[in-house]
């Protein structure tokens, strides 16, 4: 058994802190509804981490609680805070910070392994070794890691859960099993760490024997055999050897008859210069005609405006044709023509005019001769171009051909060689993936002999439930249950209480709740009498009567279950190992045990008037308002 003790827990209220000191072997709390006795055994879950849904009052007006306790050897103050949970202050018996522990594991990666407040309760108890080993998370990253919530529900019996179930949610089975065989030394840590590393060789195993199967498909599929891929992968890597050799001299050849037709590449390079040459001479030379050509035409027009033509009287509109005008007379009247100026610019625009049309015809004469010279350029370039066409066509064109069919022959032969060096690798895969195969079925033989050697090893231990049977059958033996008929045992398939063959849930509320109760003191007993268990020694029990029922046989049922609490107590004491060995019994209810026991136990009496938050009344509805 481990040793924890609650020593004294402090609500910090609207009217400052309230110490409550429970520093004794059996503690019973007691008051009406609302008055704060579940919230006082919630707020001790509280600090040692669990989540709780606080009723209005305590939200609204507790800033934080702190509890000092003992666990083994260590005695501390833990303190967390209302609104901000997520932390939990360690502080020295001086009250001063000592850390702060996460309530939850970080997700961050990084900070996988930085201590939570679970692993500071289960060390200070000894048990971090027992309930979640390192060596567990290091085989298995992803393994669901049991914490001190897990051993939590074994030492607080819950109100809204007694009468419901057995220590944790039927979807958390598994997890009751194993941490009950933990608890009571029907395991071994050894195995867990055991266990994790064959469930980490099964996964192994089942998914190298995927990749097999999905292999063996491919090569079923295949028409080569992994042997055949090998010797045609050689066989391809050297036809991919010679062909590259071959493409490389065939292309040398090319490159030199390439070479042989520069002069021929010259010759059309400077037949194509000539042409251009030619058409830009042929092109200015056009160019030249278009201006002369303007030019007759714009002096023309000069002539024209300047000795205009009659052929009528522009007064009367006679003809004035057939008339004989003699020289130095006006053409219309046939006056004399006194001045000569306009006979001088007339003859010097018709002497410009024929100077324009010699140009013309000089011009017309070169731009013929300049369309000659671009046309026998262009017969040169063109038989230069067609004699370096037949050239390559005859020497070179083959050379491209074979070069084209070699590098479709190389591209061919690489992709084989890459179809056949995946087979290769696939078989090589395979032949890796079968001797994983091997030595995975290998360990897991000897991880599961190991484990048999184990459980041969804890065989004896798990005797040790026979005598929980008896714990538990002496309990409800002095209970009395209505309508028992005289067997009560566990099973041993689930650790879960048999009544007259009955499961749990077979059972009535009020018989479930002292069921319960029974169960907790028989593992409390048996803990407390072997040597083998790691069941902290602390056991709180919440509402027995209001659970099991408010008729005088109910009542008489509640009043021994304390009636052999305070037995349980008394041989607690008489035990040879009470003195390295502590148990604490803390029991919340609405009436106070019977006057003949109350001087055997510690009483915390709450009422309306002084309830678990001073400075707050309550009203029948459990809500809560500040008191004037």
């Amino acid at each position: 058994m481990r040793d924890m003790r609650l020593l004294e827990l402090v609500i910090h209220g609207p009217l400052g802190p309230r110490p409550y000191y429970l520093d004794h072997r059996i503690v019973s709390v007691s008051g009406p509804v609302n008055t704060g006795k579940t919230s006082m055994a919630d707020a001790i879950g509280f600090v040692l981490g669990q989540k709780v849904n606080w009723k209005l009052a305590f939200k609204r007006y507790v800033s934080h609680v702190e509890l000092r306790l003992r666990l083994q050897d260590n005695e501390v103050w833990l303190r967390r805070h209302v609104r901000n949970p997520k932390y939990v202050e360690v502080l020295d018996l001086g009250r001063e910070l000592v850390e702060r522990l996460p309530v939850k594991a970080p997700s961050r990666q990084e900070a996988a392994d930085e201590a939570t407040l679970s692993d500071r309760l289960l060390g200070w108890l000894d048990l971090k070794e027992t309930i979640a080993p390192d060596e567990v998370r290091a085989v298995n990253r992803r393994a669901a890691r049991l914490g001190f919530l897990d051993v939590w529900p074994y030492l607080y019996r819950t109100q809204r859960e007694i009468d419901r179930q057995v220590i944790l949610h039927q979807d958390r089975n598994s997890a009751r099993k194993h941490v009950f065989e933990l608890l009571f030394g029907l395991t071994d840590p050894r195995a867990q760490i055991l266990q994790a590393r064959l469930k980490e060789c099964e996964k192994s195993l089942r998914e190298q024997s995927a990749t097999h199967q999905t292999l063996q498909r491919f090569f079923e599929k295949s028409t080569t055999t992994p042997e055949q891929a090998v010797a045609e992968h050689q066989t391809a890597c050297q036809e991919k050897e010679a062909l590259q050799e071959q493409l490389r001299r065939v292309r040398e050849q090319a490159r030199a008859v390439s070479r042989s037709a520069d002069p021929l590449r010259r010759e059309v390079d400077q037949a194509r210069q000539s042409q251009t040459e030619a058409a830009a001479q042929r092109h200015a030379a056009d160019t030249r005609v278009d201006q002369a050509y303007e030019a007759v035409r714009s002096l023309k027009r000069s002539l024209a405006e300047h000795d205009p033509v009659f052929t009528s009287c522009p007064a009367c509109a006679a003809a004035l044709a057939g008339r004989t005008v003699p020289a130095g007379h006006c053409a219309l009247c046939l006056q004399p023509q006194t001045s000569n100026n306009g006979e001088t610019q007339r003859d010097r625009l018709q002497a410009l005019h024929d100077q324009a049309v010699d140009k013309l015809a000089q011009a017309e004469q070169e731009a013929g001769l300049a369309a000659q010279t671009h046309r026998e350029a262009t017969t040169r370039a063109t038989e230069a171009e067609d004699k370096l066409q037949a050239y390559q066509t005859q020497e070179l064109a083959p050379l491209q051909e074979t070069i084209e069919e070699l590098v479709a022959r190389n591209a061919a032969t690489k992709e084989r060689i890459t179809t056949l060096q995946t087979q290769q690798e696939h078989y090589e895969r395979l032949q890796e993936i079968e001797a994983g195969i091997r030595a995975t079925q290998e360990e897991i033989t000897d991880l599961k002999e190991k484990l048999k050697k184990l459980d041969d090893q804890l065989s004896s231990r798990r005797r040790s439930l026979n005598d929980m049977d008896e714990r538990f059958q002496e309990v409800i033996d002095v209970l009395q249950l209505p309508w028992y008929n005289g067997n009560a045992s566990l099973d041993h398939s689930n650790y879960l209480p048999l009544i007259d063959q009955q499961t749990f849930t077979d059972l009535g509320g009020g018989t479930q709740a002292a069921v319960n109760v029974a169960y907790s003191f028989a593992l409390l007993q048996h803990a407390l009498l072997s040597r083998t268990t790691n069941l902290p020694g602390l056991l709180i029990i919440d509402s027995i009567s209001k659970n099991i029922g408010a008729n005088p046989k109910d009542r008489a049922l509640a009043d021994r279950i304390y009636e052999y609490a305070l037995k349980t107590a008394a041989a607690w004491e008489s035990t040879p190992f009470s003195g390295s060995r502590d148990c604490q019994l803390i029991i919340l209810d609405n009436d106070r045990p019977k006057p003949k026991l109350r001087d055997q136990i510690h009483e915390i009496p709450l009422s309306y008037d002084a309830p678990l938050i001073p400075g707050v009344s309550h009203d029948d509805t459990g809500e809560a308002i500040t008191s004037e």
